[in-house]
């Protein structure tokens, strides 16, 4: 073969593969995949896939050959069967991307540029150059050193480049990811909790915390009202020592103890942490009924479980107070089945947040949290919570001008349909990419402020009874995609709440597997057990529905009625004196500065960027 002193861009690259790669493994495809990196920041002339690719066979065949001619005839064979049509395509659309990337930092420093002198020109005639200072100014901000300058555009550009995150959620308790709203603010609300429907993040700073109303309402706490731990230390004023200085909104602002925040563990010593955090109510067990129940379904293969869906489950006549846990299950597991059985594998593609709650999670939580015996329902779809308006009108007072704030919107709000109470949240999104995602984080950082504020309620309904307050916690679901996680909030003492997320998450299966399946059923036990605790509540409040003993009503009609008097007379004599004598609500959330509509639309900030260089 004719050796050629030719040189190209990437000839380096293909001679470096060649040498230090063993003759009998030299292969055009592994030279491509391995040097992939590399070769997508040569400059190319063409645009067409099948030029790029005989035009690197060619090279490759050439080198190789130049360094071991023996190899030659093998290699034209094995060249000749590998085709890297879909690595090309993928390469020149990343090439065209970069290349737009380019651009657009080009175009966007030369109007900063332009922006500059003509800033320069205009504040120099008006006499910032007679002063030696201020023109010194002017010279060092525009111009020395220009590298500082140019690279905090620069980072700023390719933090928006890299940013593939649109956030249209409500507003997030998050002292990171400001968002400014986009919407008309036409809610009761002023400036608390907005709609946040804009794709695009705010540069400004977030609002900050009121230090000064902060300091206010830890002062307001009676200090015999405080948790006081065995050694001594007093929970309140540790949480308000790590966080009074903060500028931004922290769980400790509203006297919520995350469990697995390191930060706050680090407060207290390991002993002191076990007494803080005891779990002293926990998740019920779960009846051997519906665990049996749910055996019934653990099949091998998608065949058999669709025939036991399709058995039912009645021995008897339909009872709703024996049957509804049966009837929940079955549909649950019917309603998987068929998204199994569907050809186009609707669990494997993306899909939109409420999306898996019509089409599977409705089913499997809302159908078992929706029980007439316990009276109980869910409401969904950005619903505002009663408890978080209770607490922001806390205050307002009769004959006032003042409109009345609405609640937080949550995806999903567990409630009595009698009572007005809430006894959890639920919140989703489409998928879940990992416990440091953005995403995760926002919703992660809303659920405790918002399940507070639920058992703030829940306490002004025992009438601060501190033994009845002991016994009662409230409940969260997240659901991101098909990753499921638990919460649970309750009281440890004072105004001091625990906050803390199920070790166990779980993930369904987008395709049918045994070990998926077995994976489901644990997550209706799960929905079970967290339904059990709602039940645990309302008997705590003395407003379960339950009907159960309903055959012996007749032959107690005497002592019904005696406890009926009972009832009555002590209605009518003093209560006594509640246990919990204060219990502070959470901290209100940083309220957002408004914008008009020409700072809200960035196409009019660039439109003015342009007309002041021209």
């Amino acid at each position: 073969m004719t050796k050629t002193n030719s040189s190209y861009p990437g000839l380096t690259i293909l001679k470096t593969y060649l040498e230090n790669c063993d003759p009998s493994n030299w292969s055009y495809a592994d030279f491509l995949n391995l040097n992939r990196d590399k070769i997508v920041k040569l400059p190319s002339r063409s645009v067409k896939w099948n030029f790029l690719e005989g035009l690197w066979k060619k090279r490759f065949r050439q080198e190789a050959g130049e360094l071991n001619p023996a190899l030659a005839e093998a290699l034209e064979e094995q060249i000749k069967e590998q085709c890297m049509k879909d690595y090309w395509e993928t390469m020149i659309i990343e090439r065209k991307e970069r290349s737009v990337k380019r651009t657009h930092l080009s175009g966007s420093l030369d109007i900063l540029n332009d922006a500059g002198e003509y800033n320069t020109q205009r504040l120099r005639s008006q006499g910032f150059d007679e002063d030696p200072h201020k023109k010194n100014s002017i010279d060092n901000f525009f111009q020395d050193p220009s590298n500082q300058r140019s690279t905090e555009f620069i980072e700023k550009l390719r933090e928006s480049e890299n940013s593939n995150i649109i956030f249209n959620e409500d507003e997030v308790e998050s002292e990171s990811d400001y968002i400014l709203s986009d919407t008309d603010e036409s809610t009761s609300e002023d400036n608390d909790d907005l709609d946040c429907n804009n794709d695009h993040i705010s540069k400004k700073d977030p609002p900050k915390i009121d230090k000064v109303a902060f300091r206010k309402t830890h002062d307001a706490i009676p200090d015999t009202t405080k948790l006081k731990l065995s050694t001594g230390k007093i929970v309140e004023d540790i949480l308000f020592n790590f966080c009074k200085d903060m500028d931004y909104e922290h769980h400790a602002h509203s006297y919520i103890v995350d469990f697995d925040d390191e930060n706050i563990k680090a407060l207290f010593t390991d002993s002191e942490w076990k007494e803080l955090t005891k779990d002293r109510i926990g998740v019920p067990i779960i009846s051997y009924d519906i665990i049996k129940e749910l055996a019934r379904y653990e099949k091998g293969t998608l065949e058999d479980l669709r025939t036991v869906t399709m058995t039912s489950f009645l021995e008897e006549k339909y009872d709703i107070r024996k049957h509804y846990d049966k009837e929940w299950i079955q549909l649950a597991i019917r309603t998987l089945v068929n998204l199994y059985e569907n050809m186009d594998s609707p669990l494997i593609r993306t899909q939109y947040e409420h999306w898996f709650t019509v089409a599977l999670l409705g089913t499997c939580i809302d159908f078992c949290l929706r029980d007439i015996r316990l009276g109980t329902d869910i409401k969904r779809i950005d619903a505002p919570s009663s408890s978080s308006a209770n607490r922001k009108n806390r205050n307002r007072k009769a004959n006032t001008r003042k409109r009345k704030l609405v609640g937080r919107k949550i995806d999903g709000i567990i409630y009595t349909t009698d009572e007005l109470l809430e006894f959890g949240a639920i919140e989703g999104a489409r998928s879940f990419k990992g416990v440091s995602d953005n995403k995760y984080l926002n919703e992660e950082f809303k659920m405790p402020k918002t399940l507070r504020d639920m058992y703030s309620d829940l306490i002004r309904a025992v009438n601060y009874d501190d033994q009845r307050a002991n016994k009662l916690q409230v409940i969260g679901i997240l659901h991101l995609g098909l990753w499921i996680q638990f919460v649970r909030l309750w009281r440890a003492g004072g105004s001091i709440c625990i906050f803390r997320k199920d070790p166990q998450t779980f993930n369904i299966h987008s395709k049918f597997s045994k070990k998926g399946l077995r994976s489901f059923l644990k997550f209706l036990a799960r929905i079970y057990q967290y339904k059990i605790i709602i039940k645990n509540n309302l008997q705590v409040l003395d407003i379960l529905n339950d009907d159960d003993n309903d055959d012996d009503n007749d032959d107690d009609n005497d002592d019904e009625s005696y406890d009926l008097l009972k009832e009555l007379n002590e209605q009518c004599s003093t209560p006594p004196p509640a246990s919990i004598q204060f219990f502070a609500d959470c901290e209100n959330t940083p309220k957002k500065k408004r914008t008009n509509s020409k700072e809200k639309n960035p196409r009019q900030k660039k439109n003015k960027i342009e007309s002041s260089v021209i």
